[in-house]
């Protein structure tokens, strides 16, 4: 069976991470971390965002400038 993970958007770069996060890259809403459901719960507190998917952190992205309608 595959480990869970869970995907946290943070606004800055934490300066002490679990050993369990793995920082992926950074984007217009802040810095993506893939992390343990166990890791996750302890930075949920400072995350913008938290997921299981990586789609949903890639579509959110986007949907913060959304196209004019022209």
């Amino acid at each position: 069976m595959r480990n869970k993970k869970r995907y946290v958007v943070l606004e800055s770069f934490p300066e002490k991470i679990p050993a369990e996060v793995e920082f992926l890259y950074q984007d217009k809403s802040g810095f993506v971390f893939r992390a343990s459901p166990r890791a996750a719960e302890s930075l949920k507190s400072d995350a913008v965002f938290v997921s299981g998917s990586m789609k949903k952190i890639k579509t959110r992205a986007k949907g913060l400038n959304p196209r004019p309608n022209i």
